[in-house]
């Protein structure tokens, strides 16, 4: 996969509807259904970065 670099809080990450805690830096990652999201709002939510995928930390 491409790094991409995360400059802010509201860079938009996506989370799987419904299963796991994990929010991607990709709708691609893991075969996973997605609902997009900002980076603050997954945080606030307790989803953590995907180990697969190129995720933004802060």
């Amino acid at each position: 996969m491409s790094t991409t670099e995360y400059q802010n809080e509201s860079e938009t990450v996506y989370v799987s509807k419904g299963r796991g805690n994990n929010y991607h830096g990709t709708p691609a990652c893991s075969d996973i259904a997605p609902k997009a999201m900002t980076l603050e709002d997954a945080q606030e939510d307790d989803y953590e970065p995907c180990p697969m995928c190129n995720t933004p930390e802060q």
